[in-house]
């Protein structure tokens, strides 16, 4: 959301110099609230600890999204913290075995945020 804000108001998006090609996981607005309404549903409390996510992105593929909607972005690359320099990828393994299928929607999510954005500014 972040970076789609800074998109629309010609803000350049900070990026760790070394985190551009590094994946993070990343969770769909329709992901996260369908997985909520699902366990409610499902009346899942277990007292475990799950990963929820759409899937793992790079920052750069999150950029190419932004800009497959014909969007343009400025970055710019910042000295990262020492803090998690390394790549983590999550696995949503444990989360799968209450069947809750997650919409891989991150595209979709990017352009309706850009859009939205686009009208309030």
């Amino acid at each position: 959301n972040k970076f789609c804000l800074n998109t629309i108001l010609g803000e350049k998006i900070p990026v760790w110099k070394n985190a551009l090609h590094q994946y993070r996981p990343y969770c769909s607005l329709s992901d996260a609230s369908n997985a909520i309404i699902q366990i409610i549903n499902k009346n899942a409390f277990d007292n475990q600890i799950y990963n929820v996510l759409t899937k793992n992105y790079t920052v750069h593929q999150i950029l190419k999204m932004i800009e497959s909607n014909n969007f343009y972005y400025k970055i710019k690359k910042t000295k990262t913290p020492i803090l998690n320099q390394s790549f983590y990828g999550v696995s949503n393994k444990k989360f799968s075995k209450f069947n809750i299928k997650m919409s891989n929607s991150i595209k979709n999510d990017i352009k309706e945020t850009l859009n939205l954005l686009k009208k309030l500014y």
